[in-house]
């Protein structure tokens, strides 16, 4: 697998301005003007390219990063599986050997010697043909099945590895994780015009014939059901469109997401929730969404209402033909 990591030269944990810089700066050093005469390029910048279109989105970076980590475990996991009858078929091979050569002494010492003779050539033959065949099942067993992967890694599709701040729990602080959707999510960069070009006419070589993982049609359906299933409080209903790898504001995954979810529709008497301003972004392996929110709750003890707006910012997949929520972010603000 392809360390895309390495072929634009950032490391795991950055940031997504870096990784749009380093490159930005690969392709002013690849561009038509800037090469050698009579060099040509065009499979690095495709490379680069393919790198850069999985990277720089959220969505499709955490998948990449989940199957490396997967691809790294099935093989380490392999090969500790195969260290155990080969250290056990060596443990065989060495101790038929000592027993064999003590035969060999034990028949020397009571035959003549032309009888003696005729032996050690029999068992001079014997051991050739046992080393063959020793080594014949060494090169079979040292040759693994290459591990099928699962269908929900096949495709790519991620937010990175970053680094993840403790949120506090009071429910009267801003930044209450316990308080559900609402998330900011960082505007990108825009990119100088030529190099827009550049990489818009790479991206439609290497991705023209995949088709896109669903329409908006399809899009706004799910987001309809979101809304829908969140004020009716069917907390059930609603975790069903989260994937079983989902995580909120990077660092709660999905039973943590349920136990939110579930505290805070306890709490409520009622709820009406509002999404506006739906920016959709719909690619061959996963779709991304942003959008302002407003959720007004009226708590049920104190008949209080409380109101939270912000920006949210869903990532969603396919799993088993449906779209899923791989990742959730969100940062309220929260009226008086």
């Amino acid at each position: 697998m392809k360390n895309y990591y390495k072929i634009l030269g950032v490391k795991k944990d950055a940031s997504e301005e870096e990784i749009r810089e380093h490159w930005v700066e690969l392709m002013r050093k690849l561009h038509p003007d800037q090469r050698i005469e009579g060099k040509v390029e065009d499979e690095r910048i495709k490379e680069i390219n393919e790198a850069y279109q999985v990277l720089k989105h959220s969505s499709t970076r955490v998948e990449y990063d989940l199957k490396r980590a997967y691809d790294q475990r099935k093989r380490n996991s392999y090969l500790r599986r195969l260290s155990i009858p080969i250290a056990i078929f060596v443990v065989f091979v060495i101790i038929g050997t000592l027993y064999l050569r003590k035969s060999q002494i034990t028949l020397q010492a009571n035959l003549p010697t032309r009888d003696r003779v005729n032996q050690i050539d029999q068992i001079n033959q014997i051991d050739q043909t046992d080393q063959i065949n020793q080594r014949n099942q060494m090169n079979q067993r040292n040759v693994p099945n290459a591990p099928n992967l699962p269908r929900e890694m096949q495709s790519l599709f991620h937010q990175g590895n970053p680094n993840v701040t403790n949120v506090p729990n009071d429910p009267n602080d801003l930044n209450d994780p316990n308080v559900p959707h609402m998330a900011a999510s960082t505007p990108e960069r825009v990119s100088a015009s030529s190099y827009q070009r550049l990489d818009a006419s790479s991206h439609s070589r290497i991705l023209a014939s995949t088709p896109l993982i669903a329409t908006e049609e399809e899009v706004r359906r799910f987001f309809f059901n979101y809304t829908e299933r969140y004020t009716q409080k069917d907390l059930d209903s609603f975790i069903s469109l989260f994937s079983s790898r989902a995580i909120q504001n990077r660092q709660d995954g999905l039973e943590g997401i349920r136990k939110i979810y579930g505290n805070f529709l306890k709490q409520s008497q009622e709820i009406k929730y509002d999404i506006d301003n739906i920016k959709i972004e719909i690619y061959q392996n996963g779709v991304e969404v942003k959008a302002r929110y407003e959720l007004v709750q009226m708590v049920k003890k104190s008949g209080d209402k409380r109101i939270w707006r912000g920006d949210i910012r869903w990532s969603l997949i396919k799993e088993d033909g449906a779209l899923k929520i791989l990742s959730l972010d969100y940062q309220h603000q929260k009226s008086p």
